[in-house]
This record gives structure tokens, C-alpha cells and sequence, in this order.
């Protein structure tokens, strides 16, 4: 059993907090994504559980021992990295098996271990060469390979899709999810791609400027944010976000000079947002959750301002008030540049956020 726990971890570089009090546990053979934007903290997260850096404060735990001053090479980790750092003047072969050979393994063993991965991750055929002489994804297998032969605890990946073109992604990061499974593997992977996350994870912890903002399975993170943050990251488009207030319990009125004082009904309230009656909130409503009916006079007066089509689906973005507001159509749907029309959301979709916290209300 190899739980990951992480307490009240803090890391600096000199001014600069990287990481805030962070905790959070990792369950055995849980897949678990770290995600948030550049700069949030998640890679260095990652490396500090590796022993590539050192916490200032809080504990690491990794199979119910405090790894704070053990080694790297001693925590029996296993880590790809984004540029997958191979070695350019060895083969496949040793490339995988160098840290067998490192430790001095015996040789029928090595030759045993570099069977199984190699028919593993179908990268049999490619022993001899060099890795100037593989495509980027064979580059990424064989990188894996390499941390896998050496059985470890736990499997640490930082945005290792990164340097993969976008059909060479999706592939692979469905590879990934399957050898996970079958290996039960405690692992841990870092992105800042969220369909990436929402993929590939058990649970997605995401990450804002240092600090955890929520730890959820994909489901609950996608529909269920705990604050505008989190709304906004999660999900491609991103959630519309406008400015308004709780006239009553069952009703939003959206603020002049954003929406021209449209109003949306609400069926979900809770008790929290019944009571902030008049305040100020923000209210939330992703594109997929949106139509848009031309002519229409309910809901958010809106003007089409682009018509994206993709095949699957059209992109609107609308005009409305001061605001562009996102809205996925059915494909094949056409307005028109200018055509103006009502934005409705659909029963039970509707997010409201506290204006000045930005935390979840409803």
C-alpha cells in the first residue's frame, strides 16, 4: 500500500512563496492530477515530493515514513520529466535499463525486466536505436520504460504531453491511463491542460499562486467549483462570468451597464445565497449549459459578435451589454453576424459566486 500525504508543505525561493501550506493525500494506486496555470506551484510540488528540492516547512510522507531528508534515490521514486531527458548517446535499451545497471542488477534480470516493458509499451522493435532516431511519442514510451523497469512506489509525470502534437496526445495520454490501471501505481501527474486532467485523473487537485484551491474526482470539480478560479480554469471555453445580485431568493438580476438589468430565474438556492438577498454576486453559466434563440426576448440580451464553426459544434460569442459571452450550438446551427436574440441556461446550471470572496455560493 503506498499512500502519498503531504502537511502544511511550504517552499520558497528566496521572496517568492511558491508553495502555501499545502496539504493534501494521495490514496494507493490512485491516479491524481496536479493542475492549475504557469507559475502555480505544481511542478515544484512535484519535484519537492521527489527530493529534486527541499520543503522549508511541513512534512512529506510517502508509505507511512517522513521522506523530508531521505535522498532522492532512496525514496524509490520514479519521475519523467517534460523533455523526457534521455540519454542521446545510448540506445533504447540502455537508456531503459540504465538504472538497473546502475544498481548493479544482474544481467538475466535486466534482460527479463526490459522484455516485459518493452512489450508493455510496444517499443520492442526500437531497442537499438538512438533517440535522435525515434518520433517524440516513441521518445515519451521510452522514457516511461525507463522508470517503470525499476518496479517503483510511486510515478511522478510532469507535463510529459507537452513536446506531442495533438492527435499524439490524445493516444497517449489514453496509454498512460491503461498502464496506470493494469500497474496499480500509485502516480501523480502534473498539467496545465484541464481535458488532460479530466481524463486522465481519479481526483484533480487544482492549484492558483501557490495554494490548493480544490480536490475533487473530474465531476464534482467541473460542476461543482468552489470559486470563480476554479470555474474559469476548468472547462474549454471557459465558464461566463458576469457581474449581478440576489434580488430574491429565485431571482438574479445581472447589473446595469453589463446587461441592461436582464434577470435569471434560479431553481437551486441555498440557504447562504437566499440570505444575501440584494448583495452583490457574480453568476456563472457555462457554454455548453447556453442557447442562444435569435429573436428572443427572455433572458441575456445578446448580439452575435462570432460564429465559430468546428465540425462537432458552433462557437458563438456574443455581444452582451459589456460583456462577450460564450455559448456552444448544435452543429450546423447558423445566426449571422449581428443577428441580437436572448441567452437562456438550462434548468440547474447556473453558478453563483460570492462578488467580493469569489467563493461559491450556489
Amino acid at each position: 500500500m503506498v499512500r502519498v500525504v503531504l502537511e502544511n508543505i511550504e517552499k520558497s525561493f528566496g521572496a517568492l512563496k511558491i508553495i502555501d501550506r499545502l496539504s493534501l493525500q494521495v490514496g494507493d494506486r490512485e491516479f491524481l492530477t496536479l493542475l492549475g496555470p504557469s507559475g502555480c506551484g505544481k511542478t515544484t510540488t512535484l519535484r519537492c515530493i521527489a527530493g529534486l528540492e527541499d520543503v522549508d516547512e511541513g512534512k512529506i510522507i510517502i508509505d507511512d515514513r517522513v521522506v523530508n531528508h531521505i535522498p532522492p534515490q532512496e525514496r524509490d521514486i520514479a519521475m519523467v520529466f517534460q523533455n523526457y531527458a534521455l540519454y542521446p548517446f545510448m540506445s533504447v535499451k540502455d537508456n531503459i535499463t540504465f538504472p538497473l545497471r546502475l544498481h548493479k542488477t544482474p544481467k538475466d534480470m535486466v534482460e527479463r525486466k526490459l522484455k516485459g516493458v518493452a512489450e508493455l509499451l510496444h517499443i520492442s522493435s526500437l531497442l537499438s536505436r538512438k533517440p535522435k532516431q525515434l518520433s517524440g511519442g516513441e521518445q515519451q514510451r521510452v522514457a516511461i520504460g525507463r522508470a517503470l523497469i525499476r518496479d517503483p512506489k510511486l510515478f511522478l509525470m510532469d507535463e510529459p504531453f507537452s513536446n506531442l502534437d495533438a492527435k499524439l496526445r490524445v493516444q497517449t495520454r489514453s496509454e498512460i491511463k491503461r498502464l496506470q490501471r493494469e500497474l496499480g501505481i500509485t502516480t501523480i501527474f502534473v498539467t496545465h491542460d484541464q481535458a488532460e486532467a479530466m481524463a486522465l485523473a481519479d481526483r484533480i487537485a487544482v492549484m492558483d499562486k501557490g495554494v490548493l484551491q480544490q480536490v475533487g474526482n473530474p465531476d464534482q470539480v467541473y460542476n461543482a467549483p468552489v470559486n470563480v478560479m476554479v470555474a474559469q480554469f476548468m472547462g474549454s471555453p471557459p465558464m461566463n462570468v458576469l457581474g449581478g445580485r440576489v434580488l430574491r431568493p429565485d431571482r438574479v438580476e445581472l447589473k446595469d451597464g453589463e446587461m441592461g438589468g436582464a434577470t435569471m430565474a434560479r431553481d437551486e438556492v441555498s440557504r447562504a445565497a437566499a440570505s444575501a438577498s440584494g448583495d452583490n454576486v457574480k453568476v456563472g453559466f457555462r457554454p455548453e449549459d447556453a442557447t442562444f434563440l435569435v429573436g428572443g426576448t427572455d433572458g441575456i440580451p445578446a448580439e452575435v459578435y462570432v460564429e465559430e464553426p468546428s465540425g462537432t459544434h458552433v462557437l458563438l460569442t456574443l455581444k452582451a451589454g459589456e460583456n462577450l459571452v460564450k455559448v456552444v450550438m448544435p452543429a450546423g446551427y447558423r445566426a449571422g453576424i449581428g443577428a441580437k436574440g436572448g441567452i437562456s441556461v438550462a434548468k440547474g446550471k447556473l453558478h453563483v459566486f460570492d462578488a467580493q470572496s469569489e467563493n461559491r455560493i450556489s
